[in-house]
């Protein structure tokens, strides 16, 4: 089961000095969606 905690901003994760730069860690994605899918199904 993914976990939507698992990395929202670059520095979250534990290894973030040694990945390249990013604006958002791979848990924003998956937070994102979750928010999409939320507004299609109240409207």
């Amino acid at each position: 089961m993914p976990h939507p905690e698992r990395n929202v901003r670059h520095f979250h994760h534990p290894d973030w000095k040694r990945l390249p730069k990013r604006e958002w860690g791979d848990g924003f994605e998956l937070f994102q969606n979750a928010v999409s899918r939320a507004g299609q199904l109240v409207s």
